[in-house]
């Protein structure tokens, strides 16, 4: 991908247009988001597979952050209460996995490539709203690191980024986790509020699908690749200024559908995910459960839209904690959510224990 340097600002105007019940934006052109078909395409992740779901009740995470990187961590470098200890300080990695030496042994190899794996989990696709920190949780999936690619990963990832998005409408809520990278390319691939100018690099991409490894193809992404100017002569980078462009968007600021220039030249395993992202699923990520919703957005797919249909919304699935699967509160209302907002970040790192409580209301949907 090389270096993209974020905007908070569009980001928290993109951030107050969505709306948790539907997973989109609502916008004066209508309701956009982002699908599986999005994730695909601009980070390259598959996103069928199996369910990012693995049982983390009573997991030793001291011993197993020992077992897999090869380093005892010390108590203070774990942060959270109780059960939920789970957020490794992100300098004790910096601090212990930046250097690796030539010729070393395979298995401190593979511990750095563990760590690294860790890390991109913990700064790119799962990131912490305190920002200090990584989620030792991503551990169980790194276990057994030649069938990585048995998960979807995409639907991982989307999943945690709409329960980001959905969490950051709480009115107390000051930071914002999830996948910002994926988010911030969303938004400049479809709408023009806030982007700088995308180099044009087509025949860079076709040249490197002719002549590399397919599998090593640049993803949509790269377009984006070090890119710092701007066509725009409005203030960059200024909340109410973005705020008063996503209010008067029109249809002329709005690409639909940006990829169809591109899906021919995408990694094999992109090819298909279009039709991955037309599919009304729930995204899963161990307690996270979260529906893509496409059928709200099918003018980005290239499809007329008619009228929106029916949105039925569980608020019992927004109050799922890492407490045994019990909901605060359980009136499953306003109030409840809003008060849950306030602890769920120690919570949620302790995860779903009482799996068949989670699966019932999985079945729900």
């Amino acid at each position: 991908m090389g270096w993209l340097d974020y905007d908070s600002r569009l980001i928290s105007a993109l951030q107050e247009h969505w709306r948790p019940e539907t997973h989109t934006c609502h916008l004066p052109v209508g309701e956009m988001t982002i699908t599986l078909d999005d994730v695909s395409c601009l980070l390259g992740m598959r996103t069928d597979g199996e369910a990012m779901c693995l049982n983390n009740k009573d997991v030793d995470w001291k011993g197993k952050v020992t077992q897999l990187l090869g380093k005892e961590i010390p108590e203070l470098e774990f942060k959270g209460k109780g059960r939920s200890k789970i957020l490794l300080k992100r300098t004790w990695l910096k601090n212990n996995f930046s250097d690796l030496e030539i010729n070393a042994p395979e298995q401190k190899v593979e511990q750095y490539c563990g760590a690294y794996m860790l890390a991109l989990c913990g700064d790119v696709l799962f990131t912490e709203a305190s920002g200090d920190c990584v989620s030792a949780l991503s551990l169980l999936l790194l276990e057994d690191m030649s069938v990585l690619d048995r998960w979807a990963w995409g639907s991982g990832v989307l999943a945690y980024l709409y329960r980001a998005l959905c969490k950051g409408t709480h009115k107390k809520r000051k930071n914002m986790g999830g996948c910002i990278m994926l988010l911030q390319l969303w938004a400049w691939e479809h709408i023009t509020v806030g982007r700088p100018v995308p180099k044009d690099v087509l025949k860079e991409l076709q040249d490197m699908a002719n002549y590399g490894d397919e599998d090593e193809r640049p993803t949509v992404g790269f377009l984006w690749k070090d890119c710092t100017q701007y066509a725009d002569i409005k203030p960059h980078r200024h909340l109410p200024t973005h705020r008063d462009q996503f209010d008067s968007l029109v249809d002329t600021q709005v690409v639909w559908t940006p990829y169809d220039a591109f899906r021919h030249i995408l990694p094999p395993i992109v090819a298909h995910e279009k039709t991955m992202g037309l599919l009304t699923v729930p995204l899963i990520y161990f307690w996270i459960v979260e529906m893509h919703r496409p059928e709200r957005v099918l003018r980005q797919f290239g499809y007329a839209m008619e009228v929106l249909p029916n949105c039925e919304y569980d608020k019992r699935l927004r109050l799922l904690f890492g407490r045994g699967g019990v909901p605060r509160g359980g009136g499953g209302g306003e109030e409840d959510t809003e008060d849950a907002g306030e602890h769920e970040e120690e919570e949620e790192a302790a995860g779903i224990t009482d799996y068949v409580y989670f699966l019932d209301y999985v079945l729900l949907i």
